[in-house]
């Protein structure tokens, strides 16, 4: 599935500014639509971290520190395995954060946990922009350069 038509013109930015120094202009100058969706894809030097969309319980569960979960009430337990119920959660959505930072609040060796099993190194610019799982194709490029 290739970007959507918002993601176009914010793709169209990145390549005009390379704020990575990942080297567009010269993939743009030879009109390799491949040779720049590749920079967009690979990995390079202090990419930064994305939101896990694939959370799983049993991570979530590994993260729990027992003194502090000992310490929930009965409807924050609830809570807890409501969120639980999926087998997996999108971490990536700020309302479900929301939910855990609720439930833990003040229990910060759970919280600290929870955001590092959620939380993982982009492995493209374009995950480091658009989020887990996305990927530029040559015809984004393309797309967001007009046709040139």
């Amino acid at each position: 599935m290739g970007l959507t038509s918002a993601q176009l013109p914010q793709l169209a930015a990145e390549l005009q500014a390379d704020p990575k120094s990942l080297g567009y202009a010269a993939e743009i100058a030879a009109r390799s639509y491949a040779g720049v969706a590749s920079l967009c894809n690979g990995t390079y030097p202090g990419v930064g971290t994305v939101w896990r969309t694939d959370l799983s319980a049993a991570e979530i569960l590994a993260a729990l520190v027992e003194s502090e979960v000992t310490s929930l009430t009965a409807t924050q337990w609830t809570r807890v395995l409501t969120l639980l119920s999926p087998g997996a959660i999108d971490a990536s959505q700020q309302r479900i954060r929301d939910q855990f930072a609720g439930i833990f609040a003040g229990k910060t060796a759970t919280l600290a946990n929870l955001t590092a099993a959620a939380r993982r190194a982009a492995p493209s610019r374009a995950e480091e922009l658009w989020g887990y799982g996305v990927a530029v194709a040559e015809q984004d490029v393309a797309n967001a350069l007009g046709g040139l």
